[in-house]
């Protein structure tokens, strides 16, 4: 396994271990601490995800403008951004997963609020991204419990970058990509939420036209509440 694998997993399993056991630590360290209020959602969609998976470039995407930075300029952020985007709505952009030293604050603390999030990758997930994932569903769930809304928080998948699969992969392999990808998550996140794109595609050297239009679709469903 190289290097940078193994740092994504090493970072990632610390970074949800953290999470899980931050609350109880602080219970039996402060038992004066007040519990955290949860309050119904925003109108906010979140884009949470690996460094490089394309976050930024697909909100980019999606509102067809530079609002967020990408590439080297944004690769050592550790602040969240927000875009205006349809009917009320914000996206959210957070620092890749490898960005941040500090998963809770600039991430897990961010997500109580949000109705729509949106985990971005390039391909198959790494168990700890299925850990997280999970943990997201879960949170998500027991939210949604203490404050009911018309929508709730619902989670979904986008797969990036399928301009890359387009020419490294066969037909064949990219079917069976995509569903052991389906697989993988299928505990938490059904298929009709997964869905496909490129975000910034990128043929022979050339800027090609960003292909968003089923996650756009995906986000519209949610905002219209089917």
């Amino acid at each position: 396994m190289d290097p940078i694998t193994i740092g994504i997993i090493c970072w990632i399993s610390s970074a949800v271990a953290i999470s899980i056991g931050s609350s109880q630590d602080t219970n039996d360290k402060n038992q004066k601490a007040p519990p955290k209020i949860v309050k119904p959602p925003t109108k906010t969609i979140m884009f949470v995800g690996n460094t490089g998976s394309g976050k930024s470039s697909t909100i980019n995407a999606l509102v067809g403008s530079p609002a967020c930075k990408v590439g080297a300029t944004h690769q050592t952020t550790t602040q969240i951004s927000e875009t205006i985007f349809l009917s009320g709505y914000k996206l959210r952009d957070t620092p890749g997963l490898m960005d941040s030293t500090n998963f809770s604050s600039h991430v897990w603390n961010n997500l109580m609020d949000v109705e729509l999030v949106v985990y971005t990758v390039s391909g198959q997930l790494y168990r700890p991204e299925l850990l997280l994932i999970e943990k997201i569903f879960n949170a998500q769930k027991r939210w949604n419990l203490l404050t009911p809304s018309y929508r709730g928080r619902k989670l979904v998948l986008y797969v990036n970058k399928q301009d890359i699969k387009q020419v490294s992969m066969t037909g064949t392999a990219k079917k069976k990509e995509a569903l052991a990808i389906q697989t993988q998550v299928s505990p938490w996140i059904d298929s009709s939420k997964i869905v496909f794109g490129s975000s910034s595609p990128n043929l022979h050297g050339h800027k090609g036209v960003p292909q968003v239009e089923e996650l756009n679709n995906l986000i519209l469903e949610h905002i219209k509440g089917e």
